[in-house]
């Protein structure tokens, strides 16, 4: 077991030296990561945090939605291209205050002008765009939620977009709308099978009211028949003119 640890440390260590040898606290953050996963112990939370370079972004920002995270990290390049990290399970579990299991990865490509959503699977997610630019609604469909019914957007991946990523717990929607080709990965903390109730919701619902980019974007048939929050919870509160629940 200890050759095989060595050797995934070898391999950690020229990855990063590959990578860029400006980054020496991320070389520190790998050894006991590479140990760890080589060993089958996942506990995240044994192992400290690094803190991050001097000057850069605090890691994590929490949202006026519950649930709902930013996760920012510096970009490091040069003539080469960039090397960045997107996450560290540590910093989530500490803004989150439970530490989140993601149990399945997934890769989604979209063409221009295609819009997804709203999904609110019974999981929480991890969102990122790796290329192009999207355009993300995430949206409170919790009924019980003070801020049931209020959506947060962001613009993501390359220019004009954000580099960041995004942590939508489990009861909160996401969807998104290509301005360009885009490629969209999230790990997600529950295995999908066909019987799993994605929980949608009708992405131009008029109560949602959200300012997308395309005027006519190309929705599958499951998206357009989605219902809106209205016809999901017909007796909520809000629609009585209440902004949240007690």
């Amino acid at each position: 077991m200890r050759s095989t640890q060595d050797r995934v440390l070898r391999a950690c260590k020229s990855a990063v030296e590959a990578a860029g040898m400006a980054i020496p606290w991320l070389t520190r953050t790998l050894a006991p990561t590479a140990t760890r996963c080589v060993s089958g112990v996942w506990r995240t939370g044994s192992v400290p945090r690094p803190a991050p370079p001097e000057g850069s972004t605090v890691p994590v920002e929490t949202t006026p939605i519950e649930g709902l995270l930013v996760v920012r990290w510096d970009t490091f390049g040069d003539e080469r291209g960039f090397f960045r990290q997107t996450y560290q399970i540590a910093e989530l579990a500490e803004a989150l205050g439970r530490e989140p299991v993601l149990r399945q990865g997934n890769h989604s490509r979209s063409g221009p002008g295609v819009l997804r959503g709203f999904h609110a699977e019974p999981w929480d997610k991890l969102v990122y765009v790796v290329r192009g630019t999207a355009f993300c609604a995430i949206a409170d469909v919790r009924p019980d939620s003070p801020t049931f019914g209020e959506v947060a957007t962001f613009t993501l991946g390359d220019a004009p977009g954000e580099r960041v990523r995004l942590f939508v717990a489990d009861g909160l929607a996401n969807s998104f709308c290509t301005v360009t080709d885009m490629d969209y990965v999230y790990d997600v903390g529950g295995y999908w099978t066909p019987e799993v109730d994605r929980r949608a919701v009708a992405w131009d619902d008029p109560d949602l009211a959200v300012a997308w980019p395309v005027d006519a974007p190309i929705v599958s048939a499951a998206d357009r028949a989605n219902p809106t929050l209205r016809e999901r919870y017909r007796d909520h509160p809000r629609w009585r003119g209440g902004r949240s629940v007690s």
